[in-house]
């Protein structure tokens, strides 16, 4: 099974950089930030940062599961569509991306 790690964070929106694949401030848009916005009240007030951990298989931490039905991602009672660069993460674009989330002072 293979994870993904990004590590959203918010610069007045929602964006994540990864070094290794040269991106940098890729924004969630598209009603994929409202995902972000939802996954953060998890948390304490005013964070502004969280890890991610995304597979398009089940695992035993998932807390949170993104599910590809019509042309978005549904998460909740929410629409949005996750950013080109983070679906190319996967080989093909998945059915469902499980996620787990974690704040980075907590790992």
């Amino acid at each position: 099974m293979s994870f993904f790690i990004i590590h959203p964070y918010k610069n007045n929106i929602w964006q994540f950089d990864d070094p290794v694949l040269n991106i940098k401030n890729e924004e969630f848009l598209s009603g994929s930030e409202l995902f972000l916005e939802e996954i953060n009240k998890s948390f304490p007030p005013n964070n502004q940062s969280f890890i991610l951990m995304l597979s398009d298989k089940p695992f035993e931490d998932a807390s949170y599961v993104f599910e590809w039905q019509n042309d978005s991602y549904k998460f909740n009672n929410l629409t949005g569509k996750l950013p080109q660069k983070l679906i190319n993460y996967f080989k093909k674009k998945p059915t469902k991306i499980f996620v787990s989330a974690f704040r980075k002072q907590d790992l």
